[in-house]
């Protein structure tokens, strides 16, 4: 048995270490190019960008913004919610979808998750509808499309808007159609840790003209025509993060292929753990970008070790796997603030409210991945399930740490 690198043994992993972001010439020329032309805001990048991730996304509606939280708020307040009104979110996701719905002046309402996929459930979803709710905000964690046909048979039954939290899914389809784009409106994130990245940055996608046209009064400081129509911002991303996303997207193709090669490797050399849960298989997803490869530990098989132990041993072998959200966003002391029942007119009573699919995922069982690890070689992956064996195998000695 290998002695474990967590106490002096040689680590299992010892293969390619790739640092986010993979900028090269092309990008720097694109810098350049903006540099060149003394124009850095609503320039000829920013209409050429909507163009190419029109064309990537297959939709005419694409609005580039400064992020991908205010995205979010642009999308709801389209839709015309705000004070008084409620929508439904997971707790399972990063906070900005959260607090996305709190500056439109709406209440967050949290659904738990399926334990499958660790996505908003359908059937949970329509428990949680009052006569206040107005919308649906799934969020497709990690990459991996939401039950986007469940979720919309609940929403037109209720007559709810159904919008896509797609920060991490770029790229992502389902049946064959990007996500964002089967509800009213997708957000995309292209912040710093995403698969598509200038920073810091966002996009907003439908494919609803109506609603693109409205979208686009809040979009420019609410002015349409030279005339203030709408209380508005200013949302528009600057030349130089468009100049980053045109040159960026054109390598997205070829790495979410390299991802999803590398990750089905990975999940083959892998199925016969019996300690290692995947998730659930759905045809239906035509393309998963994989912004993230999320497992479950089998925990009645670790000997009482735990997650977090066990991902501590597996960290010492040189695999960089995490325990995801460790702070579901119904369990944020945040929520409770006067400042949130300024916001919203009411106060976010949480007390004794559970959601245990989400709260075992977070705190239990549930782990991930980042993508660029899946950038490597087939090499990197053999390494990588040795080191889940070997930290496997050697439960007893990490029992105590």
């Amino acid at each position: 048995m290998s002695k474990l690198a967590l106490f002096g043994g040689s680590p299992a992993y010892t293969g390619s270490r790739i640092y986010w972001h993979m900028y090269g010439e092309k990008d720097s020329a694109a810098l350049k190019e903006v540099a060149d032309s003394g124009v850095i805001k609503n320039g000829a990048q920013l209409e050429k960008f909507k163009k190419n991730f029109g064309e990537f996304a297959k939709t005419e509606y694409v609005l580039p913004v400064a992020n991908g939280t205010v995205s979010i708020e642009l999308i709801l307040r389209t839709l015309g919610i705000g004070y008084g009104d409620e929508v439904i979110v997971p707790p399972y996701t990063f906070i900005a979808s959260v607090s996305s719905i709190l500056y439109s002046g709406a209440l967050p309402v949290f659904a738990d998750v399926d334990p499958s996929t660790f996505l908003l459930d359908a059937k949970a979803v329509e428990k949680k509808i009052t006569p206040k709710t107005k919308a649906v905000l799934c969020v497709h964690v990690g990459g991996r499309p939401c039950d986007i046909d469940a979720l919309k048979e609940v929403c037109d039954k209720h007559g709810l808007y159904l919008v896509e939290d797609c920060a991490q899914a770029v790229g992502s389809e389902w049946n064959g159609v990007h996500v964002g784009l089967h509800g009213a409106f997708g957000s995309i994130s292209t912040q710093n840790s995403k698969n598509l990245s200038c920073g810091e940055g966002g996009i907003v996608i439908t494919s609803h003209k109506d609603l693109y046209e409205k979208a686009l009064a809040l979009y420019n400081g609410g002015m349409v025509d030279g005339k203030y129509v709408a209380p508005g911002q200013i949302r528009v991303p600057g030349e130089m993060q468009c100049a980053i996303l045109n040159s960026q997207l054109e390598a997205l193709p070829e790495q979410i292929a390299k991802r999803e090669e590398n990750i089905n490797y990975f999940l083959e050399l892998t199925k016969d753990f019996t300690f290692l849960i995947p998730l659930k298989k759905d045809d239906r997803i035509t393309k998963d970008s994989r912004h993230l490869l999320i497992m479950r530990l089998n925990a009645p098989l670790l000997k009482d070790v735990g997650r977090d132990r066990f991902l501590k041993a597996l960290n010492a072998e040189g695999v960089p796997f995490g325990p995801g959200y460790v702070a579901p966003c119904h369990t944020a002391q945040t929520l409770k603030s006067p400042y949130v029942e300024k916001m919203t007119g009411r106060k976010m009573d949480l007390s004794g409210k559970t959601l245990p699919v989400c709260e075992r995922l977070s705190f239990v069982d549930g782990i991930w991945c980042y993508h660029t690890f899946f950038l490597g070689t087939k090499a990197d992956m053999e390494m990588a399930a040795n080191a889940f064996e070997k930290v496997y195998a050697n439960l007893d000695e990490i029992r105590n740490i």
